[in-house]
């Protein structure tokens, strides 16, 4: 892949991924409930707007504001820098990895700006997985 292509595909695919994730977004903190969940395909899927302070699954959210700070803000923008800079040096890299990688770069870039446009916090809407309760079993 030459280099004009890996930046572009680069390009495109952070854009598209940053934009379609702030869209969904804004659709959500409009138009969501804010103390409701809503359940869909036998509670396999939810929607429920959430300002998730810390990471996957909210860890670190108990974090001192002052830390979170540093790790969820400086710590994912150098992380998301050493991965650009990755992808833009390394360059024999299969289209499919510079692909993979880019989508790791959009979604990152789009959590950085929810953390810096709303002080600090993600907003996340959905959930989708299997739930385990006492009338489902294995």
């Amino acid at each position: 892949m030459t280099r004009l292509k890996r930046v572009l595909l680069i390009l495109l695919t952070v854009v598209w991924c940053v934009g379609c994730d702030q869209a969904t977004k804004s659709i959500a903190k409009s138009h969501l409930p804010k103390s409701q969940m809503l359940s869909f395909v036998g509670d396999t899927v939810r929607l429920q707007y959430t300002e998730n302070k810390g990471a996957f699954l909210s860890l670190g959210a108990s974090l001192s504001e002052n830390w979170r700070g540093m790790i969820f803000t400086g710590g994912v923008a150098t992380f998301l820098l050493g991965v650009l800079g990755y992808l833009l040096v390394a360059s024999n890299l299969p289209a499919v990895t510079v692909l993979a990688f880019s989508l790791v770069l959009g979604g990152g870039l789009s959590n950085l700006l929810d953390r810096i446009a709303y002080g600090g916090y993600v907003v996340d809407f959905i959930n989708l997985g299997y739930r385990f309760t006492a009338d489902r079993h294995i």
